[in-house]
């Protein structure tokens, strides 16, 4: 059971951390990419242009690029560690997605919107490559 360190990441997969009595390790990787420092004033104006130029960033904020990074070097960590078992993984949207994107590029910015929030994937990894990727859950 593993999750970023933000708290609705925490309180949605703390339902079955509570039924299969596991502890959450928090992992600073799996948190939301930092878009700005402030409030953006446009947000679908400041997440359209990140994803158009993935090396752009806005004042304070990660690129595509930098988020990506971080959050598959966390990936990479954790199949390391957890190799052969299945993980539990609380993490938020863009960097679900961003994640994803490192390898397959049909989940991009189309692929992000139609998210549900939230939303549950089984992704299949062998050592460092996507297997198979399945949404769990079908909002209503």
């Amino acid at each position: 059971m593993l999750s970023s360190p933000y708290k609705r990441a925490v309180q949605t997969v703390q339902g079955i951390a509570d039924y299969i009595k596991k502890e959450i390790e928090l992992i600073d990787g799996f948190r939301e990419r930092t878009l700005t420092t402030g409030p953006a004033e446009d947000f679908m104006l400041a997440i359209t242009k990140v994803w158009e130029d993935p090396d752009f960033s806005l004042e304070g904020g990660e690129s595509n690029r930098e988020a990506q990074k971080r959050g598959i070097k966390a990936v990479f960590d954790v199949a390391e560690r957890y190799r052969g078992k299945n993980v539990v993984i609380g993490t938020h949207g863009n960097s679900m997605v961003l994640m994803m994107n490192y390898f397959d590029k049909q989940y991009d910015f189309s692929f992000w919107r139609e998210l549900a929030m939230p939303d549950i994937y089984r992704v299949t990894l062998e050592g460092r490559e996507l297997r198979r990727v399945e949404r769990k859950w079908e909002p209503n």
